[in-house]
């Protein structure tokens, strides 16, 4: 996969646009083992222009291929050092008898001197990606048999570790970090869901897991596994789980259904009940494994008109089908959006079919996916971790399968991250709204500012001059900061690399 300022990705050549003479553009070429096998040749890589009006330097590039579950990072510039049309790097990595190899064509070079920006502005996500991709899964409650287990997120963690991709877990609290609860909830129906066991779960949460609220593709930690821990409710509605003494021991107990000792006052209204249920999730999570959850997403397909809000007021930035229909979620593909009362609340669209189990689905998730690209959406993939493992390892293979598709097929296209960490860079980036980058432009200069307070990375600002030449220029704006885009093609030393 390669980073850096591509205006279009075909399926062997990328479009890098026009560039101002002395501008210096940083890539990024990331070499990934997703597979099980431990490699026995060497990797060799190469990097060289074809063209002497565009200077290439490659930092030194590590000769080991890495091993399963791995990457390497290897870095270049390039920077035109004079005017020139149809200038063009030839990128090509090697492992035995496989190749990767990539085309990427520079327009034109030219001298900024001579012509005016035209406009400037952010449309796309992080690095330039025309879409993202978030995986999360759902966990109900602790149930060894159906892989709700420490056993069962190490494999579906361990498959995300395979392909370095990150995932977001909502979990309920009340069964499956409660031990007292779910002792009682056991009893109540005759199950040995193995209670005892729930204070291992707990310290495998805290002890092994990287629990960071953003991470983005390629994930790396000290950990044996990553995951988002996002807010899934206290009380899990729509299941036999949502069975407990404040509503009678009721199966599938929705809001309004019983008086619970988390709630701030009784009777309540949806929403106050709806948000004193995430509230009781939040504190049970920050309690038992020490953090703050910043997402939310519906529990057994329950949200009414309150849903939204109550999770903004709950403090959480990020929802999953608070305010979308199955049929929406079926055929319509809603883009990211502040849902109707909501400040600076976050929704993002979770797409059909979710846990697949043959081609099809997958065919359809792939169609999805590629959907995203075009309309430049973040596209959530909903796949229970437990349920990789439960009937059958079909699940398992299919969403590899997917996984290899969003990394590999889409050509670096599509950027990969947790669900917090792509709601924030919505709101933060993209959102007319609330976004805190404002970028401009006037004569020769463009500007990009950040108003708020998170450092913002991978801003993939698009410049449009005079004459219709285009290019990308990826910058990292700090917070209360400003950048000047393109004051490498203004300063004494353009030109040179």
């Amino acid at each position: 996969m390669l980073r850096g300022p591509v205006l279009r990705r075909r399926r062997l050549r990328y479009s890098l646009g026009d560039w101002p003479i002395g501008l210096e553009q940083p890539f990024e070429l990331l070499v990934l083992n997703p597979t099980t096998v431990r490699p026995q040749l060497p990797l060799d890589v190469s990097v060289e222009s074809r063209s002497p009006e565009l200077a290439v330097s490659l930092d030194p590039v590590p000769k080991v291929a890495p091993e399963p579950g791995q990457f390497v990072r290897i870095r270049f510039r390039a920077v035109a050092r004079a005017e020139a049309r149809g200038s063009e790097i030839v990128v090509r990595v090697a492992h035995g008898d496989r190749q990767w190899i990539r085309t990427l064509r520079l327009d034109a070079s030219f001298d900024l001197g001579t012509i005016q920006v035209a406009s400037a502005g952010v449309s796309r996500w992080m690095h330039g990606c025309s879409s993202s991709f978030a995986w999360r899964g759902d966990h109900d409650l602790y149930d060894p048999s159906t892989f709700q287990s420490e056993f069962g997120l190490r494999v579906a963690l361990g498959l995300a570790r395979r392909f370095c991709v990150p995932t977001t877990v909502m979990l309920s609290s009340r069964l499956s970090l409660e031990q007292a609860d779910h002792a009682e909830f056991c009893r109540r129906f005759g199950w040995d869901r193995r209670s005892a066991e729930i204070p291992g779960f707990i310290r495998f949460l805290r002890d092994e897991v990287d629990t960071a609220n953003e991470q983005d593709f390629p994930v790396s930690s000290d950990r044996p596994v990553a995951a988002e821990i996002g807010n899934h409710m206290h009380l899990h509605y729509g299941t036999h789980a949502a069975a407990d003494p404040g509503n009678g021991w009721k199966s599938h107990a929705r809001a309004g259904a019983g008086t619970y000792p988390w709630m701030s006052r009784s009777p309540a209204s949806s929403f106050e009940e709806q948000r004193d249920n995430m509230l009781a999730c939040a504190a049970s999570i920050r309690n038992h494994v020490g953090i703050e959850t910043s997402c939310f997403a519906i529990p057994s397909d329950f949200y009414d008109a309150d849903t939204s809000r109550a999770a903004e007021a709950a403090g959480i930035d990020v929802g999953i089908d608070t305010d979308s229909t199955k049929f929406e979620r079926q055929f319509v593909f809603p883009a990211e959006h502040h849902p109707e009362g909501c400040a600076r609340f976050v929704e993002l669209t979770r797409m059909s079919p979710r846990d697949p189990v043959n081609a099809p689905q997958v065919a359809v998730l792939k169609y999805w996916v590629g959907f995203a690209r075009r309309k430049r959406r973040a596209l959530v993939y909903l796949a229970h971790h437990h349920l990789l493992m439960y009937q059958g390892n079909s699940c398992l293979a299919l969403t590899a399968e997917l996984l290899r598709h969003v990394v590999a097929d889409s050509e670096g296209d599509v950027h990969v991250a947790t669900v917090t960490s792509l709601g924030r860079y919505w709101r933060d980036v993209l959102s007319e709204r609330t976004r805190c980058l404002a970028v401009s432009c006037g004569g020769r200069v463009v500007t990009a500012s950040n108003c708020g307070d998170r450092n913002l990375c991978g801003i993939p600002v698009e410049v449009e001059f005079s004459g219709g030449r285009r290019m990308m220029r990826i910058v990292d704006v700090p917070a209360g900061a400003e950048v000047d885009v393109l004051s490498q093609a203004r300063g004494p030393e353009a030109g040179q690399l």
